[in-house]
């Protein structure tokens, strides 16, 4: 199973489940759904269940349990998440102190069951926590647009790795994929309505999964501009224009009035994603200007904002949350790096003067009193292409294709390398929030491209989030080679490299 859980024994007997087996208790219809769509066993809900499933108000296995690292994305306590689980030869049971438990509980039995339609469980013994209490993934569907019937699949993908935030990047230069009925011309291309992405949040939340969404700006606005050019600056740069609403133009302000008026309405947690990042050419002032105002309309609501890093130079309050993603700051404006850059001279300077401020951003969001979100590029940026070779050559064309080429190839175990604790150097846990990964979606063109750059990429980035640490490539592997059968019949790509033994 993925991720290993906090502790597990093995005990005697073994439970086989097949077509018809019964299964009572709170919270059991999703996770009968999701198993048959897994593959697994097709059980009957019945009022006695060799299956159960029960919700108490104390249990004595969770008192030496550890306090999961960061907050909670949907304002419950992180330790609603655990799970007692206990299989024997006649039944199994998950017990749990909140729903959020017993769906985990659920979600582990689930990868457990998942053999066929006759499957044998060995007798043992879970007692389960998060090591982290903030797991998420952003999806960018402003790049590339996606249907809602799309993001519900990997919101289904989510939920298998018990990751608990789905972070909606909904806006950028490419395109708006939120409509808004005062601003009519944002969304002449494919987008989302109110009630569309309501639904999309009822969805993920019946699996445990906390949708935030983040309309970005003040910049990645050429979206934003080509509509209403009133708004601010747009000065097409190739891949790097300078995009920027600037708060000092006439309806700059009704405009973020708007926006975060109904990101307040629709976003189902306490927290609200601002964007601010890469806001290329535009004036420290102005930046800082448009920022502090944002943050300040989003307190009003009282949501707490999320920025990426950036939003810490205008400033944030203590026990809010910015998400540092440039880890490779330090290294922008070096003379060989940039001898070599395809990049033209006068956007590389552009860059370069942007990305040496981005040095200061942890320290200062920590002088604050914030807390980080961690999604650092090395690790936890999806879009970076493959490294390796497939199974099937038939996918190298796709490897060639999909991956955002600023960023070298990675193979799985290097994205496996890594520790949320020790992740920043002399950084306490207390100072996290949580982790989160991320698919940017330049090279992406359907579902099948976002599947082919995740699907083998999530497990590990669950793992690392929610198991001890410790846990070591090789038994990994072995556990990632065996979810390869729910793929398929789930008919979700996924990239086989050849350092894997799928099943």
């Amino acid at each position: 199973m993925i991720p290993e859980p906090f502790h597990r024994t093995t005990t005697t007997g073994a439970l086989t489940v097949h077509a018809g087996t019964t299964i009572s208790g709170p919270g059991i219809r999703q996770f009968v759904d999701d198993l048959a769509a897994d593959g697994g066993p097709r059980l009957t809900i019945a009022d006695h269940g060799t299956i159960i499933t029960e919700l108490t108000d104390h249990l004595d296995e969770f008192r030496d349990l550890p306090e999961p690292i960061g907050v909670s994305p949907s304002g419950h306590s992180p330790a609603d998440e655990r799970y007692l689980l206990e299989i024997t030869g006649d039944r199994a049971v998950v017990r749990a102190t909140a729903a959020e438990g017993l769906h985990r509980g659920l979600t582990t039995l689930r990868q457990l069951l998942n053999g066929g339609p006759v499957v044998t469980v060995p007798g043992q013994r879970i007692v389960d926590t998060p090591r982290v209490a903030w797991r998420g993934f952003s999806l960018d569907v402003a790049r590339c647009f996606q249907s809602v019937e799309t993001v519900r699949g990997i919101v289904d993908m989510l939920s298998l790795y018990k990751f608990n935030v789905l972070h909606l990047h909904l806006s950028d230069n490419e395109g708006w994929r939120l409509a808004l009925p005062e601003y009519p011309e944002l969304t002449t291309a494919e987008s989302w309505t109110i009630e569309e992405i309501k639904t999309l949040i009822a969805y993920a939340g019946g699996r445990h999964v906390t949708v935030i969404p983040e309309l970005d700006t003040p910049g990645h606005s050429a979206a934003v501009l080509r509509a209403y050019p009133e708004l601010g600056v747009f000065e097409p740069d190739g891949e790097f224009p300078t995009a920027y609403l600037d708060p000092n133009r006439p309806g700059v302000d009704t405009f973020l009035n708007t926006i975060v008026k109904y990101l307040a309405e629709i976003a189902p947690g306490p927290y609200l994603h601002i964007g601010g990042d890469e806001a290329f050419g535009m004036p420290d002032d102005l930046f800082h200007q448009h920022v502090a105002a944002t943050l300040q309309k989003v307190r009003a609501t009282g949501k707490t904002p999320i920025g990426w890093q950036e939003t810490t130079r205008p400033g944030l309050h203590s026990g809010e949350i910015f998400q540092y993603w440039a880890d490779f700051a330090d290294a922008v404006g070096d003379q060989d790096a940039a001898a070599q850059s395809t990049i033209p001279p006068e956007t590389l300077a552009k860059l370069t003067a942007f990305f040496r401020t981005a040095r200061e951003d942890l320290s200062r969001g920590f002088a604050q009193g914030a807390r980080v979100l961690l999604s650092p590029t090395r690790i936890a940026y999806f879009d970076g292409p493959h490294a390796g070779d497939a199974a099937d050559p038939a996918q190298h064309a796709v490897r060639d294709r999909v991956g955002y080429r600023h960023y070298p190839p990675r193979t799985l175990e290097e994205l496996f390398a890594w520790d949320p604790a020790t992740l920043l150097d002399g950084v306490g846990t207390d100072r996290i929030a949580g982790v989160e990964a991320a698919l940017w979606a330049e090279t992406v063109s359907g579902a099948a491209d976002a599947q082919f750059l995740i699907t083998s990429r999530l497990p590990g980035f669950a793992e690392r989030a929610w198991s001890p640490e410790g846990s070591k490539w090789a038994d990994y592997r072995d556990r990632l080679a065996a979810q390869s059968p729910t793929w398929r019949h789930r008919d979700w790509t996924y990239f086989a490299t050849t350092t894997v033994d799928w099943k």
